[in-house]
């Protein structure tokens, strides 16, 4: 239960979208998957109905350009 830039569990996308640049969402099953720039990692935010669920970090290799993201994203189910 670690924010990101000031984000948590429990924030809106738009108020985390005042924090960090989100990508566009993606997505998958039940949620959308946003993504932002975190220093030397990728912020990863877990969404439903608006709120954020879940927060991760994942590695920039792994998340560079929109097709990476995507298959990224999709291992987790």
């Amino acid at each position: 239960y670690y924010p990101v830039q000031g984000v948590r569990v429990g924030a809106t996308v738009a108020a985390a979208g005042q924090h960090l640049k989100l990508t566009s969402p993606f997505h998958i099953g039940k949620n959308y998957w946003y993504l932002a720039p975190n220093g030397a990692s990728t912020a990863v935010l877990k969404v439903r109905s608006g709120i954020i669920q879940e927060i991760g970090i994942g590695a920039k290799s792994l998340t560079k350009g929109h097709a990476a993201q995507r298959r990224f994203l999709g291992s987790f189910s």
